[in-house]
């Protein structure tokens, strides 16, 4: 359990809780995660915002992300490849067992948000710079991050943009992807799943190789709950 807060309207600073629970792959239990809270992140600069890079665009469903989003989502996909858990045991020469028998598939083993929140506010993503930002987004599921900021005035607030696209397969490398309860490779009911996209089979949250199912999100029923990157 983490300690959070946030600045209500008064300017008064009130401490909160912050619990990061997420979905599991198909077998194992689901817990909550207890850690010390992190160091502050990055203060890096948000010059070069107004810069945009050439629209995405498919029919309708088109976007813009600027020159220093792109940067921030290719910063973003380096530190996660870099420091998901089980990079981090290769650098201390104590690697981790995959608890999947498949051991080229180690994804989430429960700690998906608590994972992606430290490479999104050490990377610099958006205008997130602190483990205390967004003190007022709920985090007891993964799914709250797609509560919280599938709120435009939220998403807005923290520099961030709710994609216009709906499979997590076709999110651009360095994009945050949030899925349901129910999707294949997560077994929580009520949790859902929240990883960093790669533009591979493979996501990144905890585990470095989260994978869903590209024939579940064909299906244009299966959407996910939310896709992010920054304005």
């Amino acid at each position: 359990m983490n300690s959070v807060g946030h600045r209500d309207s008064m300017g008064h600073f009130h401490r909160t809780t912050r619990v990061f629970v997420c979905g599991l792959v198909v077998g194992i239990t689901a817990c909550s995660i207890e850690a010390e809270s992190p160091e502050v992140g990055n203060s890096n600069s948000q010059s070069g915002e107004a810069a945009t890079a050439s629209a995405e665009t498919e029919g309708p469903k088109s976007y813009s992300i600027s020159v220093a989003g792109r940067a921030q989502m290719s910063k973003l996909l380096a530190y996660a490849k870099a420091n998901n858990r089980f990079a981090v045991a290769e650098t201390t020469k104590k690697p981790l067992q995959c608890k999947n028998k498949d051991k080229s598939y180690c994804g989430s083993e429960g700690d998906c948000f608590k994972w992606v929140w430290e490479y999104v506010y050490k990377s610099g993503y958006g205008k997130i710079r602190n483990y205390y930002d967004a003190g007022d987004m709920k985090s007891d599921w993964a799914r709250h991050f797609a509560d919280f900021f599938n709120t435009k005035a939220n998403a807005d607030r923290w520099g961030l943009q709710r994609l216009p696209i709906d499979n997590p397969y076709d999110a651009p490398p360095g994009a945050i992807v949030v899925v349901p309860p129910g999707t294949p490779g997560t077994s929580h009911p009520t949790a859902g799943d929240i990883a960093v996209a790669t533009g591979t089979d493979d996501f990144i949250n905890d585990g470095p190789k989260m994978r869903y199912s590209r024939a579940y999100f064909a299906n244009p029923k299966n959407k996910a709950l939310g896709i992010y990157a920054p304005l």
